[in-house]
């Protein structure tokens, strides 16, 4: 039986449950947060979330009248002639550097084909060689002499090949990042501009309204007006700069890079297909590409780049210093 003032086993708490109860209690604040207080709704009671939403439907009426006015044609918007030049330009000049792109990854998927072909055909001018009984004995040499020079020439391919690629890259690098990046900014610029243009608009409104009422009446009626005009104007003006500036910038690095890269593709062309293979070399390692291995076989890599870069002194290389059979 328990003793009077001490409560019975069933209901007794002891020490260590009181202190978790406690501590359950204490609210926890993360670190970092101290001195801020979350409230819910985000903070914002229902009175400054009424005020906030009427805010909002203002200005979004007042941007779609603008709008459908400027649609209509019965309203007035801002036009900046330069700067819609400029971004239409930019946007010609992404569409040529698109296409441009198109036909260099053309140019080498046909150098990559035909890489292919000249080693399949170097591969079966080597087996007839090997194959004494197929071909007549003074063909041999010469078909050995053929099928290195085409490995040699497969050889180049690659060459040009590294060539097209940088260049690839660099091109789709300069629209896909640097212009686009910059065309995302417009559809900001045109909302801060349809909405500089309904303040504006506004105001002229406020101010031929207001001419027939009350002073007091039509100073805070164009005062108001006046008031949201100018938080817009600074805006406009803001983006308007910050986009010009953009646009600036990207015309300087759009000449340098193009520049660039059409003398890499000019001198990578023109050293292949005048068969310069040194020039070549030279084009890949200026632009700092790093040119891929190619292997030749060391008994037939001299006379295989002597035919390759003059085909026709195949018949003088090979009186010179024939291939052995």
């Amino acid at each position: 039986m328990a003793s009077v003032g001490e409560p019975s086993s069933a209901y007794s708490i002891t020490s260590e449950e009181r202190e978790e109860d406690e501590v359950e209690d204490i609210p926890v604040v993360p670190e970092g947060a101290e001195g801020l207080q979350v409230t819910a709704g985000g903070g914002m009671s229902f009175g400054e979330r009424l005020i906030d939403f009427k805010d909002w439907s203002v200005i979004q009426g007042n941007c779609m009248r603008q709008y459908w006015g400027e649609w209509m044609g019965w309203k007035g918007r801002t036009v900046d002639v330069q700067l819609t030049e400029r971004v239409g330009k930019l946007r010609e000049a992404r569409a040529g550097y698109l296409k441009m792109v198109v036909l260099a990854e053309r140019m080498r998927t046909g150098v990559a084909a035909m890489s292919e072909t000249q080693r399949e055909l170097s591969y079966m001018l080597n087996d007839m060689a090997a194959a004494n009984s197929k071909i007549p004995a003074g063909l041999h040499a010469t078909m050995k002499q053929t099928s290195a020079a085409q490995i040699h020439i497969a050889g180049r391919d690659k060459l040009l090949m590294a060539a097209l690629d940088s260049f690839i890259k660099n091109v789709k690098t300069l629209v896909r990042v640097a212009i686009d990046d910059l065309l995302s900014q417009i559809p900001t610029y045109k909302a801060m501009r349809v909405e500089y243009d309904a303040y504006r608009n506004s105001l002229e409104s406020a101010k031929e309204s207001a001419k027939g009422a009350p002073s007091a009446f039509r100073e805070r009626t164009v005062q108001r007006a006046e008031d949201g005009f100018r938080l817009r104007q600074e805006k406009f003006i803001s983006v308007r700069r910050e986009l010009l500036v953009r646009v600036r910038f990207l015309e300087q690095n759009e000449a340098s890079v193009m520049r660039k890269q059409l003398v890499l593709l000019q001198n990578a062309t023109c050293a292949f297909y005048s068969g310069q293979s040194d020039n070549l070399h030279k084009c890949l390692k200026e632009f700092h590409i790093k040119a891929p291995k190619v292997l030749h076989d060391p008994a037939t890599s001299a006379l295989a780049a002597a035919a390759a870069e003059n085909p026709l002194a195949l018949h003088e290389t090979l009186s010179a210093s024939p291939l052995p059979h």
